[in-house]
């Protein structure tokens, strides 16, 4: 029998409970285990600054978690470089990042979709 994924939920924003609704929904439907939330609630997204995303970076340093479930991408930045500045941070500690609008997430691909785009 094969172990369920432990997963955490990233939301920042509005309306955080549909967030964390739509991401469990999400992660439940992928056999992942749900082992926490981290939130920066009513926080623009600009940046690492943001409490629960720091919080968040750092826990994924301790291995205790292998999936970060966000309902869309945007949550965990509104910028493309921050974008993939946290996806490479998470993927140097063995996390993946999944949308549950978008799928995986996968820095080396947004960099080819982003290759000669100004990201600033």
């Amino acid at each position: 029998m094969s172990k369920n994924r432990k997963a955490v939920v990233y939301v920042r924003g509005g309306n955080p409970d549909f967030q964390v609704t739509e991401a469990k929904r999400y992660a439940r439907s992928q056999s992942m285990d749900v082992t926490g939330v981290y939130s920066d609630v009513g926080l623009p997204g600009y940046g690492k600054e943001t409490p629960g995303l720091r919080e968040m970076l750092e826990a994924a340093k301790g291995g205790g978690f292998d999936v970060v479930v966000v309902r869309e991408i945007s949550r965990l930045s509104r910028s493309v470089e921050k974008v993939l500045d946290i996806l490479r941070e998470l993927d140097k500690n063995g996390v993946e990042v999944i949308s549950a609008k978008e799928g995986i997430l996968d820095y080396r691909d947004l960099l080819r979709t982003t290759d000669g785009m100004d990201l600033m």
